[in-house]
């Protein structure tokens, strides 16, 4: 058991290194921020910037503000909380974790990249239909996230886990038709290499 633990904790480690980048908004410079930051404390790369407080008078869409404040915080509290049972390998706290961050804000900024963790903790445990679920989920709820890319991608992943040759090639191709500058059409590209080399 401990053994079959650390292989699973060892490919989490080797997904996360590919996806830290995905984490963060840009580069350390663009937001004045050190590469050392960890990728569970940064904002989801299409996270609105703050709004700033208006110095006239309160007008009353003002008054709502500290409430959309306070669900942001609550979110990105419960976001970071989930992101650390994750990479402990505590893979079921981490689901029930992003599913509180979720359920804190359905349409929350944090939700979009709470549910792509969510789906890549259940593919993790190769619980692919739970996977899939939540990356389309993302697709049809976050048609304009910054996720989509690498929720498509992986959707293309679990075709081909399940052998499901045509379905996979046709989201590679997808991807790389609707995102050719993305990191997620250079791996669809390079699984496509793969299924030609394996004749699938």
């Amino acid at each position: 058991i401990q053994r079959l633990q650390k292989s699973q904790q060892s490919g989490f480690s080797s997904l996360d290194d590919r996806l830290t980048k995905l984490e963060q908004p840009g580069t350390a410079a663009a937001n004045g921020s050190s590469s050392n930051t960890p990728p569970e404390q940064m904002a989801p790369t299409a996270a609105p910037a703050a709004p700033v407080t208006p110095t006239a008078a309160p007008q009353p869409a003002a008054t709502a503000q500290p409430a959309s404040s306070a669900n942001d915080a609550k979110q990105q509290n419960l976001y970071n909380a989930a992101f650390t049972q994750l990479k402990n390998g505590s893979y079921d706290e981490a689901i029930k974790g992003f599913q509180a961050t979720i359920d804190a804000d359905p349409q929350g900024q944090w939700t979009p990249s709470a549910l792509f963790w969510q789906g890549e903790t259940y593919y993790v445990q190769q619980k692919r239909s739970q996977a899939d679920a939540a990356y389309q989920k993302i697709l049809s709820q976050f048609p304009q996230s910054d996720r989509v890319p690498d929720a498509l991608l992986k959707t293309g992943y679990i075709a081909y886990d399940e052998n499901k040759n045509a379905q996979a090639r046709s989201i590679f191709q997808k991807v790389i038709a609707q995102f050719p500058q993305s990191q997620a059409a250079n791996l669809a590209k390079q699984r496509l290499g793969r299924m030609d080399t394996e004749k699938r």
